[in-house]
């Protein structure tokens, strides 16, 4: 099964059919998005046979990556246009899970650190005459990680290597949990240029309405991305997400969502320090608003949201991998007090796990 919902719209990237099911709330953010931590104090890992028990260990902080292949469609019609409308790309969420044991149960608490969309080759404002430019979004991280689930049940069956485990579907949502608002691009009125980039929240223009939305009272509704576009001959290295006005990148600004991530776990403890496995796993994310500049001029809101590319991830289980990364039994150390420092380290060595 593949399902194709339309980013610009009503995002559902999913491996599975949308659900609702355990959640924790989230929100938005009105700060540039993070490009990444520093080492810290990770360490360089230790022997992999301290791992190797004869009964499995799985108490501590883990690491869940899980990649999400997607086929990538565009339509003509808004501020930019996907070239060519077919793409093909993997997305990433990464996932810390802190694990606790009290024999025989286990449980964990999961925390996004990360959701890497793949970067699409556009053009602004059309593919027949427009600048070409590389498109990435990218989360805004402070508040991506603002969030962790309840405790859930890790269903281990048994103590040895070798074992099958499971974990049912748990849910983060940032602005509201689904079924999440969106942008009217029907709506005539909503083409203003004046609504929708910051400050309120355009009741009138969200299929939804705007309750509950702005998490941190900050003045940037829902959760936000950095909508960035850079084109091969400009010399910016980064967008201006916080000024988007600023001389810069062919195509940056924030765009504010209200986003949903689920996922439910199975897969096979091979040692008490690693897991391979598969995820039926969820992103939802809704446009209702954004302050988007393409080639130095402001974007309505319904130009932004009828450019964003759709994606179709494929409905077969998706890979996971799941390493400890606490230092016990000589594994990697990216754990650290704060979550954000955390998120920082993993994202860093996130090509290592």
């Amino acid at each position: 099964m593949r399902t194709l919902i339309g980013l610009g719209l009503v995002l559902c990237v999913m491996t599975a059919g949308c659900g609702d099911d355990t959640e924790s709330g989230g929100g938005g953010s009105g700060n540039a998005p993070s490009t990444g931590g520093n080492p810290g104090t990770g360490g360089e890992g230790g022997t992999p046979a301290s791992c190797e028990l004869p009964s499995l260990d799985l108490e501590g902080t883990w690491a869940v990556k899980i990649t999400l292949p997607a086929d990538i469609t565009g339509a003509p019609g808004g501020a930019f246009e996907t070239c060519p409308a077919t793409q093909q790309g993997d997305a990433t969420v990464l996932l810390v899970m802190n694990v606790t044991e009290l024999a025989p149960n286990h449980s964990a608490r999961f925390s996004v650190c990360s959701v890497d969309l793949p970067v699409v080759t556009a053009a602004a404002p059309d593919c027949a005459t427009g600048t070409d430019v590389d498109l990435d979004l990218l989360p805004f991280r402070d508040r991506i990680f603002d969030d962790e689930t309840n405790p859930m049940t890790i269903a281990v069956d048994g103590d040895q290597p070798g074992t099958p485990f499971t974990v049912p579907e748990f849910r983060l949502s940032y602005g509201k949990a689904p079924p999440l608002p969106a942008w009217d691009t029907a709506d005539v009125a909503c083409d203003d240029p004046t609504l929708g980039h910051g400050g309120a929240c355009e009741d009138a223009c969200l299929d939804g309405g705007c309750q509950d939305l702005d998490y941190w009272n900050d003045d940037f509704p829902g959760f936000s991305w950095g909508l960035c576009g850079i084109a091969a001959n400009e010399s910016v290295g980064v967008c201006e997400f916080d000024e988007p006005e600023m001389e810069g990148a062919t195509v940056q600004g924030p765009v504010f969502t209200t986003m949903s991530v689920s996922s439910a776990l199975e897969g096979t403890f091979a040692s008490s320090c690693e897991a391979d496995g598969t995820a039926t796993a969820e992103l939802v994310m809704s446009i209702i608003g954004g302050n988007v500049y393409v080639a130095g001029e402001q974007a309505n809101v319904t130009a932004i949201a009828k450019g964003l590319p759709s994606f179709a991830f494929d409905g077969a289980a998706a890979p996971a991998r799941f390493v400890r990364i606490d230092g016990r039994h000589g594994s990697p150390d990216y754990s650290e007090n704060d979550l954000d420092d955390t998120c920082d380290l993993l994202i860093e060595h996130a090509a290592e796990l």
